[in-house]
């Protein structure tokens, strides 16, 4: 197979793994019946909220207990972090791998099995560039909380690795096939944010929440209440 066919084929594979959506597997076991396509997440003592629409791993916040949703992650990092180190492995001269890695988020952020509605795909960049380039990780994600401060919002500041990730491939790796791929996937990720992610900070009057608010799902009641599906 030439280079070309295997790209495309790496490319497909990524793309229907990524497509899984593990927040939807799980919640339908944690949360049976449960409309997980929106969730409202209120940041303690501050008045923000965050209002989401897709199914991103943070959809099982106030519906799940912290061990289910730490098991979407792994298996978000997994579903593009094992295809993209076994093509790395196994085809080491072949941009094939690269291909895994930006597939795979497209399918985490639209997947095919789910009319197109995913996450944002950042537990999956990671699972991917740690497969083949784990020390880019443990510089890009440090910086990039500081970036993120900056520039993004405080709940995804920490995803500010994904603006430097193509600049560490690019100027640091000489690496253009992992430019591209993480060119795409900052791409990716920015899109899914701007419309799946809206951030609503208190108003001057209302000023910051006392009480001990604490993150919920959008189906919880005000203070006191109890969680329905």
């Amino acid at each position: 197979m030439n280079d070309v066919g295997l790209v495309a084929v790496a490319a497909i594979v990524g793309y229907l793994l990524g497509s899984l959506s593990f927040a939807r597997i799980i919640g339908r076991i944690v949360a049976p019946g449960v409309d997980l396509t929106h969730t409202t997440i209120i940041v303690p003592n501050t008045g923000e909220r965050f209002e989401i629409e897709g199914v991103p791993a943070s959809a099982l916040t106030g519906r799940a207990s912290w061990p289910w949703r730490l098991a979407v992650v792994l298996l978000d990092m997994a579903k593009a972090g094992i295809p993209t180190f076994a093509f790395h492995a196994l085809f080491p001269a072949s941009p094939a791998y690269a291909a895994v890695f930006a597939a795979a988020v497209l399918g985490h952020n639209w997947p095919v099995y789910y009319r197109f509605v995913g996450g944002y795909g950042i537990s999956s960049i990671i699972g991917a560039v740690a497969a083949f380039d784990p020390v880019g990780l443990l510089v890009t994600i440090p910086i990039g909380v500081v970036v993120g401060k900056f520039v993004l919002d405080s709940m995804s500041m920490i995803n500010g690795f994904t603006l430097l990730l193509p600049i560490w491939f690019f100027v640091v790796q000489r690496n253009v096939e992992a430019t591209i791929a993480s060119v795409i996937v900052l791409v990716a990720y920015w899109i899914a944010k701007r419309t799946r992610l809206t951030h609503i900070k208190p108003s001057a009057a209302g000023g910051a929440s006392g009480g001990g608010t604490v993150p919920v799902a959008e189906s919880a009641e005000p203070a006191g209440g109890e969680a329905k599906p």
